[in-house]
């Protein structure tokens, strides 16, 4: 079964236009970590990666918006808690991405620290779907 366009903004807590920008710019970083990967790019992995980090940045500044928009009209409670949720994910996302940066680039295979922020972040969204209908 797959999700609708409104449970999926419903679960993960971003907007649909947020959602479209992460997606963006992860197509381009999959490019370009092809290209990487050739040896076509003489890129360190944090400039392959850069789109991805954009598209963090990009969030954040979104989600600043929504919840000023939140305010304004007056749903503090929601705004708030919108607004918790979305820079954790950013923030654990944001994380993964860095700490697979640093993996790559110093050459480390051990995978366990790299990937512990998005069991964390899964953990968090299947507790997030639990709590809704």
């Amino acid at each position: 079964m797959l999700f609708t366009n409104r449970d999926t903004v419903k679960f993960i807590g971003l907007s649909t236009f947020e959602i479209c920008i992460q997606a963006l710019c992860l197509l381009i970083g999959s490019v370009l970590i092809a290209f990487k990967i050739e040896g076509d790019l003489k890129l360190s992995w944090y400039q392959v990666l850069s789109p991805m980090f954009a598209a963090d940045g990009l969030s954040i500044y979104f989600t600043i918006i929504i919840f000023l928009r939140m305010i304004h009209k007056g749903d503090n409670k929601g705004a708030y808690a919108r607004t918790v949720w979305s820079a954790l994910l950013i923030i654990l996302m944001f994380t993964t991405k860095v700490l697979l940066c640093r993996a790559l680039e110093l050459q480390i295979w051990k995978q366990t620290y790299v990937f512990t922020p998005l069991f964390i972040l899964i953990t968090l969204t299947f507790f997030r779907m639990c709590k809704m209908k």
